[in-house]
């Protein structure tokens, strides 16, 4: 894979001071090769706040988001649109308050916080699985690894580190706001590759966790009412693939419509069948 199909993404607002401190963050996984093969996004008024930033994770770069972004959906749209200008193969889209681990064998639940090194085989591995057939991948959550023993899952819930095929969303030109969600963004952009007979993969070896409502990101804007609408709607969008329910735990302790996912069923394999047979 040549170092110019690819590209790391990193979104991130009001998190400068935080990618500043001593808590881990993505860019402390990376060595200097690959942060010059990252670009962090964020908008236009911020862009003095992450001067240091630069600083501190030398090589890495910064672009500056369209003014018409508001949420993480359309944040994720324009870099994508970036992304397609600059004629990248594959990115990966990584959110900026992640911490990596890597199982210590296949077989168990011990993990360790990733080194350098573990990362970079982790992102070389995630591209090199990313393709035509199988054009999203992710990494299972630390709450969640421990439950499967084998080293990857297919078919499931992406979130929060994406790995893109970007020739396969502009074919079947699939955006993360093609519903105008204020949030639940990511469920969508999973269910229709999904439905339209696209694979996706969950590497389990290598997993993440994040601290919910970390100030800033999407905690600055999302609210209750936000969440049970956008499940609203994706229970119409996808009827036979999602159920509402109440929840009181996660990231508010009131009780609010949630939704749970059917991601095996959603998997068109007629579609996919078919697709194979061109």
């Amino acid at each position: 894979m040549k170092k110019d199909d690819f590209i790391i993404c990193m979104p991130s607002y009001k998190r400068a001071e935080i990618l500043l401190s001593n808590k881990k963050n993505p860019l402390s996984f990376m060595d200097s090769e690959m942060l010059e093969s990252t670009i962090i996004f964020v908008r236009k008024e911020e862009a003095q706040n992450y001067k240091k930033v630069l600083e501190k994770f030398k090589g890495l770069q910064l672009r500056i988001l369209d003014s018409c972004v508001s949420n993480m959906g359309n944040t994720r749209d324009n870099i994508l649109k970036y992304c397609y200008n600059k004629k990248y193969e594959k990115i990966l889209m990584i959110d900026d308050d992640i911490v990596f681990r890597k199982r210590t064998n296949n077989y168990t639940l011990q993990r360790v916080i990733q080194n350098k090194e573990m990362f970079n085989k982790m992102v070389y591995t995630l591209f090199k699985k990313c393709n035509k057939d199988i054009p999203l991948i992710g990494i299972n959550h630390d709450a969640f690894n421990g439950c499967y023993e084998l080293p990857y899952n297919m078919n499931t819930r992406i979130i929060q580190v994406f790995c893109i095929h970007l020739p396969t969303l502009k074919e079947n030109n699939i955006t993360f706001m093609d519903c105008n969600l204020w949030t639940m963004t990511d469920y969508y952009f999973t269910l229709k590759l999904l439905t339209l007979g696209y694979k996706n993969m969950c590497i389990n070896i290598y997993s993440r966790s994040d601290t919910m409502q970390t100030p800033g990101g999407c905690s600055e804007y999302r609210t209750k009412e936000m969440e049970e609408q956008s499940a609203k709607t994706l229970k119409k969008l996808f009827p036979d693939f999602i159920s509402l329910y109440y929840k009181q735990s996660g990231t508010w302790d009131i009780s609010r419509i949630a939704i749970r996912v059917k991601w095996q069923k959603a998997f068109n394999k007629k579609l996919y069948e078919e697709r194979s047979k061109k």
